[in-house]
């Protein structure tokens, strides 16, 4: 009698698998997404204490600059589109402009959510 390969289930005694729990399968599955989202939000944190490099740099002068009344494209210039600029903006008026402020911003569009 040849078996095709699947993964490994409890068999009876006449060597069909048994039933499993619809509960149990969605809870493992639940469980593994919340160790995987840990660890990427983990990774996330550890980037809050790097210095800024030269783009987010940039957008966080940028955003000080439109919170001053600066206009883009008229009294400061760049190649990006204006909504990156805008999310900096953004989250200056929420968090305040700082690196940190940046770091969660990022870390906060960036980080898994359950919906996903």
């Amino acid at each position: 009698m040849n078996r095709i390969a699947t993964p490994m289930r409890p068999l009876s005694e006449n060597g069909l698998p048994l039933p499993t729990s619809k509960f149990a399968s969605t809870a493992s599955e639940i469980g593994w997404a919340l160790v995987a989202m840990s660890i990427i939000t983990s990774m996330g944190v550890l980037k809050l204490l790097t210095p800024l490099d030269g783009d987010q740099a940039l957008f966080l002068y940028f955003a000080e600059a439109i919170d001053h009344g600066e206009r883009l494209y008229v009294d400061i210039w760049d190649m990006k589109q204006p909504g990156v600029f805008w999310f900096y903006w953004l989250g200056g008026k929420i968090f305040g402009f700082s690196e940190l402020s940046v770091k969660l911003l990022e870390l906060a569009g960036s980080s898994p959510s359950p919906s996903a």
